[in-house]
């Protein structure tokens, strides 16, 4: 089942260049946690919830102290 509201966080150095291999640790507004390596593209996995939620995403050494 395809849940209504998704989100994918894609990240970025600063010359807009994407950071494949990069640590993220993204929590939604229920608690669920998604944690993962960028990919190629720099984008984290997509986050898919049953409504409008806030996320609390946190990169690099940040997210490694959450894992």
């Amino acid at each position: 089942m395809t849940l209504p509201y998704d989100e994918q966080v894609r990240v970025l150095d600063q010359d807009g260049q994407p950071i494949a291999g990069m640590p993220y640790h993204i929590i939604d507004g229920s608690g669920k946690v998604y944690k993962g390596l960028t990919d190629g593209a720099g984008c984290c996995q997509r986050v898919h919830t049953e409504n409008a939620q806030s996320l609390a995403i946190l990169t690099g050494a940040p997210a490694l102290e959450k894992w």
